[in-house]
């Protein structure tokens, strides 16, 4: 926290240099977020803790037995646009593609008020009374995280398109080990792939 601030003093974007310094070496660089990162406890709280989080408790994870979860839920469309905006400003500083971090962070949506009142409107059961592999659940979070993901693509066409060079921005992911685990927490790589 204290290397950043005084980079910021001296006006020198450390994303900016590394992205500049990757193009000298020929290399292509995708600026990356952690949906999962927006609250850790001391003493790296400086470094991470959102304003974001903190503004906004309504739009956390709550678990099916009500205890809060410190992550962001991607059921909330302002939490997605957050993250979508907090990737075009990386991406505006000359970035090839943005890649989002899915392995370190998990839950992204689990039984908060936003992902219940969809699920409610979209199957008429209350998600509470259900296994929590119920596929409705799994289909909902899916669908979820996959909005999320075309709606980075969306902004990365935007910014392609106000590039000169007119070449497509790339969207990469890491994903975790196995297709079954990624299912459970809404990450469709299949679906993503086939569009």
């Amino acid at each position: 926290a204290e290397a950043l601030r005084e980079l910021a003093r001296k006006k020198i974007n450390p994303t900016k240099v590394l992205i500049d310094g990757a193009h000298d070496l020929g290399m292509k660089v995708h600026v990356s977020i952690r949906t999962g990162a927006w609250v850790y406890p001391g003493p790296l709280a400086d470094f991470f803790n959102s304003k974001f989080f903190q503004q906004h408790p309504e739009w956390r994870c709550v678990d099916r037995d009500g205890t809060e979860v410190a992550r962001m839920s991607l059921a909330v469309p302002e939490v997605r646009a957050h993250l979508v905006e907090v990737l075009r400003e990386a991406v505006r500083l000359g970035a090839d593609g943005a890649n989002v971090l899915f392995v370190r962070g998990a839950p992204y949506v689990l039984f908060e008020k936003p992902f219940c009142d969809l699920f409610r409107k979209q199957f008429g059961d209350d998600p509470l009374t259900l296994e929590e592999t119920d596929p409705r659940i799994l289909q909902l979070r899916t669908d979820l995280v996959t909005s999320f993901m075309r709606e980075i693509r969306t902004m990365l066409d935007e910014e392609g398109a106000r590039r000169r060079e007119g070449e497509r921005l790339q969207l990469s992911a890491l994903v975790l080990a196995n297709e079954a685990d990624n299912l459970k927490f809404g990450i469709d790589v299949r679906r993503w792939v086939d569009g």
